[in-house]
Protein backbone atom coordinates (compact mmCIF):
# COMPACT_ATOMS: atom_id res chain seq x y z
CA UNK A 1 0.00 0.00 0.00
CA UNK A 2 0.86 3.30 -1.05
CA UNK A 3 2.43 5.85 1.85
CA UNK A 4 1.51 9.74 1.99
CA UNK A 5 4.52 11.37 3.39
CA UNK A 6 4.06 15.00 4.56
CA UNK A 7 7.82 16.80 5.91
CA UNK A 8 7.05 18.73 9.80
CA UNK A 9 9.92 21.29 10.61
CA UNK A 10 11.74 20.67 13.88
CA UNK A 11 11.95 22.59 16.43
CA UNK A 12 15.51 22.64 18.58
CA UNK A 13 15.20 21.37 21.69
CA UNK A 14 17.79 22.34 24.67
CA UNK A 15 20.57 20.08 25.73
CA UNK A 16 20.03 18.07 21.96
CA UNK A 17 21.09 18.42 18.68
CA UNK A 18 20.27 22.06 17.76
CA UNK A 19 20.63 21.24 13.89
CA UNK A 20 17.37 22.06 12.36
CA UNK A 21 15.81 18.61 11.25
CA UNK A 22 12.91 17.68 9.19
CA UNK A 23 10.50 14.76 9.93
CA UNK A 24 8.89 13.05 7.56
CA UNK A 25 5.24 11.14 9.17
CA UNK A 26 4.33 7.75 7.14
CA UNK A 27 0.86 6.94 7.18
CA UNK A 28 -1.40 4.25 5.30
CA UNK A 29 -2.96 5.78 2.73
CA UNK A 30 -6.48 5.69 4.00
CA UNK A 31 -8.11 5.54 0.70
CA UNK A 32 -5.49 8.56 -0.88
CA UNK A 33 -8.22 10.96 0.64
CA UNK A 34 -8.45 13.18 3.48
CA UNK A 35 -5.10 12.53 5.83
CA UNK A 36 -4.41 15.06 7.78
CA UNK A 37 -0.87 16.62 8.94
CA UNK A 38 0.86 16.96 12.09
CA UNK A 39 1.78 20.57 12.26
CA UNK A 40 3.22 20.55 15.53
CA UNK A 41 7.36 20.69 15.53
CA UNK A 42 8.97 17.61 16.95
CA UNK A 43 12.74 17.16 18.34
CA UNK A 44 15.86 16.29 16.25
CA UNK A 45 16.90 13.26 18.09
CA UNK A 46 13.82 11.45 16.58
CA UNK A 47 16.19 10.25 13.28
CA UNK A 48 17.81 6.66 13.29
CA UNK A 49 18.80 5.58 9.95
CA UNK A 50 16.82 6.83 7.18
CA UNK A 51 15.34 9.44 9.39
CA UNK A 52 11.74 7.67 8.76
CA UNK A 53 9.37 8.17 12.08
CA UNK A 54 6.08 6.53 11.63
CA UNK A 55 3.73 8.90 13.98
CA UNK A 56 0.71 8.79 12.68
CA UNK A 57 -0.31 5.64 14.14
CA UNK A 58 1.34 3.64 11.29
CA UNK A 59 -0.29 0.53 11.71
CA UNK A 60 -0.60 -2.24 8.57
CA UNK A 61 -3.94 -2.41 7.66
CA UNK A 62 -4.08 -6.18 8.28
CA UNK A 63 -3.78 -5.57 11.48
CA UNK A 64 -6.13 -2.95 11.72
CA UNK A 65 -8.62 -5.70 9.99
CA UNK A 66 -7.90 -8.30 12.25
CA UNK A 67 -8.40 -5.86 15.33
CA UNK A 68 -11.56 -4.37 13.76
CA UNK A 69 -12.83 -8.47 13.25
CA UNK A 70 -12.23 -9.24 16.67
CA UNK A 71 -14.19 -5.91 18.34
CA UNK A 72 -16.84 -6.19 15.33
CA UNK A 73 -17.42 -9.93 16.23
CA UNK A 74 -19.70 -9.05 18.72
CA UNK A 75 -22.04 -6.78 16.87
CA UNK A 76 -24.97 -7.60 15.74
CA UNK A 77 -26.08 -7.81 11.48
CA UNK A 78 -29.72 -6.21 12.43
CA UNK A 79 -30.86 -3.42 14.53
CA UNK A 80 -28.03 -2.62 17.41
CA UNK A 81 -28.05 -4.31 20.63
CA UNK A 82 -27.02 -1.60 23.57
CA UNK A 83 -24.39 -2.22 26.02
CA UNK A 84 -23.51 0.34 29.02
CA UNK A 85 -19.84 -0.31 28.82
CA UNK A 86 -17.53 -1.98 26.93
CA UNK A 87 -15.44 -5.60 26.70
CA UNK A 88 -11.50 -5.48 26.56
CA UNK A 89 -9.06 -8.16 25.37
CA UNK A 90 -5.72 -8.45 24.55
CA UNK A 91 -5.44 -6.65 21.44
CA UNK A 92 -8.82 -4.92 21.08
CA UNK A 93 -11.72 -3.74 22.62
CA UNK A 94 -14.59 -2.13 22.16
CA UNK A 95 -16.97 0.23 24.51
CA UNK A 96 -20.49 2.05 24.28
CA UNK A 97 -23.01 4.02 26.31
CA UNK A 98 -20.84 5.98 28.60
CA UNK A 99 -19.74 9.62 28.47
CA UNK A 100 -15.99 8.78 30.15
CA UNK A 101 -13.79 5.73 29.75
CA UNK A 102 -10.26 5.08 30.88
CA UNK A 103 -7.36 2.67 28.81
CA UNK A 104 -4.67 1.12 30.08
CA UNK A 105 -2.01 -0.09 27.83
CA UNK A 106 1.28 -1.93 29.20
CA UNK A 107 4.18 -1.79 27.03
CA UNK A 108 7.03 -4.58 27.89
CA UNK A 109 10.77 -3.94 26.80
CA UNK A 110 12.48 -5.14 25.10
CA UNK A 111 11.78 -2.17 22.89
CA UNK A 112 14.32 -0.72 20.50
CA UNK A 113 14.66 3.02 19.92
CA UNK A 114 12.73 4.49 17.63
CA UNK A 115 10.00 1.71 17.81
CA UNK A 116 6.74 3.32 18.04
CA UNK A 117 3.25 1.73 20.11
CA UNK A 118 0.34 2.69 18.25
CA UNK A 119 -3.10 2.56 19.73
CA UNK A 120 -6.18 2.99 16.72
CA UNK A 121 -9.50 4.18 17.92
CA UNK A 122 -12.54 4.54 15.98
CA UNK A 123 -15.94 6.13 16.70
CA UNK A 124 -19.42 5.18 15.15
CA UNK A 125 -22.93 4.96 15.69
CA UNK A 126 -23.87 1.74 17.28
CA UNK A 127 -25.53 -0.87 15.14
CA UNK A 128 -24.13 0.73 11.91
CA UNK A 129 -25.05 -0.86 9.06
CA UNK A 130 -22.78 0.79 5.96
CA UNK A 131 -20.04 2.85 5.26
CA UNK A 132 -21.83 5.28 3.16
CA UNK A 133 -22.82 7.89 3.67
CA UNK A 134 -19.16 7.87 6.12
CA UNK A 135 -20.68 7.24 9.58
CA UNK A 136 -20.19 10.28 11.76
CA UNK A 137 -20.30 9.53 15.00
CA UNK A 138 -20.83 14.03 15.78
CA UNK A 139 -17.99 13.75 18.00
CA UNK A 140 -18.91 17.31 20.41
CA UNK A 141 -15.62 19.84 20.72
CA UNK A 142 -15.42 19.33 24.51
CA UNK A 143 -14.41 15.55 23.94
CA UNK A 144 -10.95 15.42 25.82
CA UNK A 145 -8.21 12.60 25.34
CA UNK A 146 -5.84 12.43 28.25
CA UNK A 147 -2.13 10.76 28.17
CA UNK A 148 -0.61 9.80 30.95
CA UNK A 149 2.50 7.30 31.59
CA UNK A 150 3.80 5.68 34.65
CA UNK A 151 7.27 6.95 33.89
CA UNK A 152 6.11 10.60 34.43
CA UNK A 153 4.33 12.84 32.31
CA UNK A 154 0.61 13.81 30.82
CA UNK A 155 -1.01 15.72 28.19
CA UNK A 156 -4.53 17.01 27.48
CA UNK A 157 -5.31 16.70 23.92
CA UNK A 158 -8.67 17.96 21.97
CA UNK A 159 -10.30 15.79 18.72
CA UNK A 160 -8.32 18.07 16.64
CA UNK A 161 -5.03 16.26 17.95
CA UNK A 162 -1.68 17.24 18.20
CA UNK A 163 1.96 16.35 19.10
CA UNK A 164 3.59 16.60 22.67
CA UNK A 165 7.83 16.69 22.92
CA UNK A 166 8.24 17.82 26.06
CA UNK A 167 6.14 16.09 28.52
CA UNK A 168 7.15 12.48 28.40
CA UNK A 169 10.84 11.82 28.78
CA UNK A 170 12.45 10.58 25.67
CA UNK A 171 8.97 10.24 24.54
CA UNK A 172 7.29 11.83 21.55
CA UNK A 173 3.23 11.31 21.93
CA UNK A 174 0.68 12.11 18.64
CA UNK A 175 -3.04 12.16 18.35
CA UNK A 176 -4.14 12.48 14.69
CA UNK A 177 -7.69 12.31 13.36
CA UNK A 178 -6.81 10.50 9.87
CA UNK A 179 -9.43 10.88 7.83
CA UNK A 180 -11.98 13.39 8.27
CA UNK A 181 -14.07 13.35 5.38
CA UNK A 182 -14.44 9.17 4.81
CA UNK A 183 -13.47 7.48 8.36
CA UNK A 184 -14.60 11.14 10.62
CA UNK A 185 -14.15 9.05 13.87
CA UNK A 186 -10.82 7.71 13.37
CA UNK A 187 -8.41 8.24 15.05
CA UNK A 188 -4.44 6.98 16.03
CA UNK A 189 -2.52 7.83 19.21
CA UNK A 190 1.48 6.89 18.67
CA UNK A 191 3.94 6.93 21.12
CA UNK A 192 7.72 7.21 19.64
CA UNK A 193 10.54 5.74 21.92
CA UNK A 194 13.25 7.47 21.28
CA UNK A 195 15.34 5.41 23.46
CA UNK A 196 15.09 2.00 23.87
CA UNK A 197 12.80 -0.12 26.80
CA UNK A 198 15.10 -2.66 28.51
CA UNK A 199 13.77 -6.20 28.90
CA UNK A 200 12.08 -6.75 32.37
CA UNK A 201 10.71 -3.13 32.31
CA UNK A 202 6.99 -1.96 31.79
CA UNK A 203 5.26 1.22 31.41
CA UNK A 204 1.99 1.50 31.46
CA UNK A 205 0.37 4.23 29.75
CA UNK A 206 -3.25 5.61 30.67
CA UNK A 207 -5.87 7.43 28.25
CA UNK A 208 -8.82 8.79 29.39
CA UNK A 209 -11.49 9.97 27.61
CA UNK A 210 -14.28 12.32 28.69
CA UNK A 211 -17.36 14.00 27.51
CA UNK A 212 -18.01 11.47 25.00
CA UNK A 213 -22.02 11.37 23.95
CA UNK A 214 -24.14 9.49 26.83
CA UNK A 215 -25.41 7.36 24.01
CA UNK A 216 -25.78 5.62 20.84
CA UNK A 217 -21.72 6.21 20.18
CA UNK A 218 -19.61 2.95 20.25
CA UNK A 219 -16.09 2.67 20.03
CA UNK A 220 -13.45 0.50 19.13
CA UNK A 221 -9.71 0.21 19.90
CA UNK A 222 -6.71 -1.79 18.73
CA UNK A 223 -3.40 -1.69 19.59
CA UNK A 224 0.52 -2.87 18.24
CA UNK A 225 3.76 -3.23 20.03
CA UNK A 226 1.51 -2.82 23.42
CA UNK A 227 -1.26 -4.64 25.05
CA UNK A 228 -4.54 -3.38 26.89
CA UNK A 229 -3.88 -4.01 30.26
CA UNK A 230 -7.87 -2.70 31.54
CA UNK A 231 -10.54 -0.76 30.63
CA UNK A 232 -12.78 1.39 32.73
CA UNK A 233 -15.99 0.81 33.00
CA UNK A 234 -16.97 -2.71 31.87
CA UNK A 235 -20.58 -4.39 30.82
CA UNK A 236 -22.29 -6.96 29.21
CA UNK A 237 -24.54 -6.32 26.74
CA UNK A 238 -28.01 -5.83 28.00
CA UNK A 239 -30.32 -6.84 24.68
CA UNK A 240 -31.96 -5.16 22.43
CA UNK A 241 -34.06 -1.66 24.08
CA UNK A 242 -37.07 -2.78 25.13
CA UNK A 243 -39.99 -1.47 27.44
CA UNK A 244 -42.28 -3.01 29.95
CA UNK A 245 -45.82 -1.52 31.20
CA UNK A 246 -48.56 -2.17 33.65
CA UNK A 247 -50.85 -2.40 34.46
CA UNK A 248 -53.23 -4.07 31.49
CA UNK A 249 -55.48 -4.88 30.04
CA UNK A 250 -57.32 -1.45 29.82
CA UNK A 251 -61.55 -1.41 30.09
CA UNK A 252 -63.24 0.94 27.83
CA UNK A 253 -64.14 4.14 29.08
CA UNK A 254 -61.18 4.08 31.40
CA UNK A 255 -58.54 7.10 32.03
CA UNK A 256 -55.39 4.83 32.04
CA UNK A 257 -52.37 5.07 33.41
CA UNK A 258 -49.60 3.47 32.58
CA UNK A 259 -45.96 2.40 34.34
CA UNK A 260 -44.08 2.54 31.73
CA UNK A 261 -40.00 0.48 32.29
CA UNK A 262 -37.35 0.77 29.65
CA UNK A 263 -34.25 -1.59 29.61
CA UNK A 264 -31.32 -1.88 26.80
CA UNK A 265 -30.22 1.58 27.72
CA UNK A 266 -33.49 3.31 26.30
CA UNK A 267 -33.68 6.38 27.67
CA UNK A 268 -37.04 7.50 28.96
CA UNK A 269 -36.15 11.34 30.42
CA UNK A 270 -36.18 12.94 27.38
CA UNK A 271 -39.49 11.71 25.84
CA UNK A 272 -42.47 14.16 24.87
CA UNK A 273 -45.39 13.22 23.16
CA UNK A 274 -43.66 13.51 19.69
CA UNK A 275 -42.19 10.30 20.28
CA UNK A 276 -45.42 7.70 21.42
CA UNK A 277 -47.34 6.14 19.68
CA UNK A 278 -50.34 4.07 19.76
CA UNK A 279 -51.32 1.72 16.90
CA UNK A 280 -54.34 1.88 16.14
CA UNK A 281 -55.19 4.92 17.99
CA UNK A 282 -58.96 4.84 17.49
CA UNK A 283 -60.64 5.55 20.64
CA UNK A 284 -57.66 6.67 22.33
CA UNK A 285 -57.17 10.25 23.26
CA UNK A 286 -55.54 13.08 25.58
CA UNK A 287 -52.39 11.04 25.75
CA UNK A 288 -50.02 12.59 28.54
CA UNK A 289 -46.24 11.97 29.76
CA UNK A 290 -45.35 12.58 33.08
CA UNK A 291 -42.91 11.61 35.44
CA UNK A 292 -40.16 11.10 32.87
CA UNK A 293 -37.14 9.21 34.29
CA UNK A 294 -33.93 7.39 32.53
CA UNK A 295 -35.57 4.27 32.77
CA UNK A 296 -39.23 4.82 33.86
CA UNK A 297 -42.23 7.32 32.84
CA UNK A 298 -46.14 7.44 32.93
CA UNK A 299 -48.12 7.40 30.47
CA UNK A 300 -51.48 8.38 30.77
CA UNK A 301 -54.67 8.33 28.07
CA UNK A 302 -58.97 8.37 28.12
CA UNK A 303 -60.62 5.12 26.17
CA UNK A 304 -63.28 5.77 24.76
CA UNK A 305 -66.65 3.58 25.54
CA UNK A 306 -66.51 2.54 22.40
CA UNK A 307 -62.91 2.03 21.46
CA UNK A 308 -62.35 -1.16 19.63
CA UNK A 309 -61.47 -4.37 21.69
CA UNK A 310 -58.19 -6.13 20.49
CA UNK A 311 -54.56 -5.47 21.18
CA UNK A 312 -52.68 -1.70 20.93
CA UNK A 313 -48.89 -1.57 20.33
CA UNK A 314 -47.33 1.46 22.22
CA UNK A 315 -43.72 2.43 20.65
CA UNK A 316 -41.34 4.71 22.29
CA UNK A 317 -38.48 6.39 20.60
CA UNK A 318 -35.18 8.01 22.46
CA UNK A 319 -32.73 10.06 20.43
CA UNK A 320 -30.78 6.97 18.60
CA UNK A 321 -33.43 4.03 19.61
CA UNK A 322 -36.99 2.89 19.51
CA UNK A 323 -38.68 -0.56 21.75
CA UNK A 324 -42.18 -1.09 21.62
CA UNK A 325 -44.98 -3.62 23.73
CA UNK A 326 -48.36 -4.47 23.53
CA UNK A 327 -51.72 -3.82 25.65
CA UNK A 328 -55.05 -4.56 25.23
CA UNK A 329 -58.25 -2.90 25.04
CA UNK A 330 -60.76 -5.39 27.14
CA UNK A 331 -64.78 -5.33 26.94
CA UNK A 332 -67.48 -6.74 24.97
CA UNK A 333 -67.84 -4.71 21.82
CA UNK A 334 -69.95 -2.23 21.70
CA UNK A 335 -72.08 -2.18 18.32
CA UNK A 336 -72.65 1.23 16.46
CA UNK A 337 -75.97 2.15 15.86
CA UNK A 338 -78.77 5.06 15.19
CA UNK A 339 -81.90 6.12 15.40
CA UNK A 340 -84.55 8.15 13.12
CA UNK A 341 -87.86 9.91 14.11
CA UNK A 342 -90.12 10.13 12.13
CA UNK A 343 -90.42 6.70 10.99
CA UNK A 344 -92.98 7.31 8.62
CA UNK A 345 -92.84 10.09 6.14
CA UNK A 346 -95.84 10.43 3.13
CA UNK A 347 -95.92 10.70 -0.78
CA UNK A 348 -95.67 14.04 -2.12
CA UNK A 349 -94.01 15.63 0.53
CA UNK A 350 -90.41 16.63 2.09
CA UNK A 351 -89.42 15.43 5.66
CA UNK A 352 -86.71 16.13 7.68
CA UNK A 353 -85.25 13.31 9.97
CA UNK A 354 -83.75 13.18 13.20
CA UNK A 355 -81.20 11.15 13.39
CA UNK A 356 -79.05 10.04 16.66
CA UNK A 357 -76.36 7.88 16.76
CA UNK A 358 -75.99 5.95 20.36
CA UNK A 359 -72.32 7.02 20.62
CA UNK A 360 -70.33 4.71 18.77
CA UNK A 361 -70.69 6.14 15.52
CA UNK A 362 -69.31 9.47 14.22
CA UNK A 363 -72.31 11.45 12.26
CA UNK A 364 -69.83 14.17 12.09
CA UNK A 365 -67.74 11.92 9.85
CA UNK A 366 -70.40 11.31 7.21
CA UNK A 367 -70.54 13.04 4.19
CA UNK A 368 -74.31 13.47 1.65
CA UNK A 369 -72.17 10.84 -0.32
CA UNK A 370 -72.06 8.35 1.83
CA UNK A 371 -75.60 8.33 2.89
CA UNK A 372 -78.02 5.58 0.85
CA UNK A 373 -81.52 4.92 1.03
CA UNK A 374 -83.01 1.52 -0.51
CA UNK A 375 -84.62 1.16 -2.21
CA UNK A 376 -84.67 4.88 -3.69
CA UNK A 377 -87.39 4.90 -6.20
CA UNK A 378 -88.92 8.13 -5.47
CA UNK A 379 -86.42 9.64 -3.25
CA UNK A 380 -84.62 12.40 -4.19
CA UNK A 381 -82.73 15.95 -2.97
CA UNK A 382 -81.01 14.38 -0.16
CA UNK A 383 -79.47 17.08 2.14
CA UNK A 384 -77.56 15.97 5.41
CA UNK A 385 -76.70 18.13 8.38
CA UNK A 386 -74.55 17.28 10.85
CA UNK A 387 -75.34 19.07 14.92
CA UNK A 388 -72.86 16.83 16.89
CA UNK A 389 -70.77 14.16 16.45
CA UNK A 390 -74.22 11.97 17.52
CA UNK A 391 -77.30 14.05 15.93
CA UNK A 392 -77.82 15.42 12.82
CA UNK A 393 -80.92 15.80 10.64
CA UNK A 394 -81.43 14.75 7.30
CA UNK A 395 -84.37 15.92 4.44
CA UNK A 396 -85.38 14.65 1.14
CA UNK A 397 -88.40 14.64 -1.06
CA UNK A 398 -90.60 11.90 -1.38
CA UNK A 399 -92.48 11.75 -4.69
CA UNK A 400 -96.32 11.66 -5.47
CA UNK A 401 -95.94 8.02 -7.35
CA UNK A 402 -93.51 6.74 -4.95
CA UNK A 403 -93.86 3.17 -4.05
CA UNK A 404 -95.19 2.66 -0.54
CA UNK A 405 -93.11 0.32 2.00
CA UNK A 406 -90.50 0.02 3.90
CA UNK A 407 -87.42 1.80 3.34
CA UNK A 408 -83.76 1.57 4.70
CA UNK A 409 -81.08 4.42 5.69
CA UNK A 410 -77.55 3.39 5.62
CA UNK A 411 -74.71 5.30 7.07
CA UNK A 412 -71.18 4.94 6.33
CA UNK A 413 -68.21 6.64 8.15
CA UNK A 414 -64.88 6.02 9.56
CA UNK A 415 -65.97 3.42 12.18
CA UNK A 416 -67.72 1.01 9.57
CA UNK A 417 -72.22 1.21 8.58
CA UNK A 418 -74.78 1.72 10.37
CA UNK A 419 -78.82 1.20 9.07
CA UNK A 420 -81.95 2.08 10.46
CA UNK A 421 -85.73 1.68 9.17
CA UNK A 422 -88.71 3.85 7.77
CA UNK A 423 -91.94 3.48 5.70
CA UNK A 424 -93.04 5.28 2.93
CA UNK A 425 -97.25 5.76 3.52
CA UNK A 426 -99.96 7.12 1.04
CA UNK A 427 -100.97 10.70 1.92
CA UNK A 428 -104.61 10.40 3.55
CA UNK A 429 -107.65 13.36 2.43
CA UNK A 430 -110.78 13.64 4.13
CA UNK A 431 -113.84 13.25 1.16
CA UNK A 432 -117.08 14.34 2.49
CA UNK A 433 -120.08 13.11 0.52
CA UNK A 434 -121.79 15.19 -1.48
CA UNK A 435 -125.39 16.40 -1.04
CA UNK A 436 -128.50 14.26 -2.06
CA UNK A 437 -131.38 15.03 -4.11
CA UNK A 438 -133.67 17.72 -2.67
CA UNK A 439 -130.83 18.95 -0.30
CA UNK A 440 -128.71 21.80 -0.27
CA UNK A 441 -125.34 22.63 1.43
CA UNK A 442 -125.39 24.39 4.69
CA UNK A 443 -120.97 24.29 5.25
CA UNK A 444 -118.53 24.22 3.58
CA UNK A 445 -114.99 23.05 4.47
CA UNK A 446 -111.81 23.72 1.93
CA UNK A 447 -114.10 24.63 -1.09
CA UNK A 448 -116.25 21.07 -0.24
CA UNK A 449 -119.91 21.10 1.61
CA UNK A 450 -119.21 19.73 5.11
CA UNK A 451 -123.10 19.98 5.60
CA UNK A 452 -126.42 18.86 3.66
CA UNK A 453 -130.08 19.89 5.27
CA UNK A 454 -133.24 19.38 2.96
CA UNK A 455 -134.11 22.18 0.78
CA UNK A 456 -137.03 23.14 2.72
CA UNK A 457 -135.19 23.65 5.99
CA UNK A 458 -133.05 26.48 7.32
CA UNK A 459 -129.12 26.06 8.16
CA UNK A 460 -129.47 26.61 11.28
CA UNK A 461 -128.47 23.03 13.33
CA UNK A 462 -124.67 21.14 13.08
CA UNK A 463 -125.56 17.75 12.05
CA UNK A 464 -122.61 15.54 12.40
CA UNK A 465 -121.00 14.69 9.19
CA UNK A 466 -119.02 11.21 8.69
CA UNK A 467 -116.20 11.68 6.67
CA UNK A 468 -115.26 9.35 3.34
CA UNK A 469 -111.74 8.02 2.85
CA UNK A 470 -110.08 8.19 -0.35
CA UNK A 471 -106.25 7.95 -1.58
CA UNK A 472 -105.41 10.76 -3.89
Amino acid sequence: MRAIRRRIPARVVPGRNAAARQITVHAPAVASRGVNTVSEPAASSLFHGSGVFSMVAGLAYRFRSMALAVALAALPSGPALSQQSGTVLRESLTLLGGTAATIKVDIAGPKTATSETNILLEFGPDGNSRTDPAPDPVLPATVTFSVAASIGGSRLFSPAGGVETQAFSDKIVALQPLDRTYAPGLYALSVLHQQAIPAGVTETWTLDINGLPPRGIRAIASVRQGVFKSLTPTGVSQGPPAIAIGPAPIARGAAAALVVKSSGGLDLSGINLSRVTITPGAGISNVAVSSAAASSAVLSFNVADCAPAGERTLTIQDQTASASTVFAIAGPQLVPAISIAPARVLRSTSPTLSVTSSGCFDLSAVSVSQITITPSDGISNIAWNVTSASTATLSFAVADDAPVGSRNLVLTGSGGSVMAGFTVAQKIIVVFPPCSPGQKCCEFRNGRCARCEPITSLCRFQIPVLPRFEPL
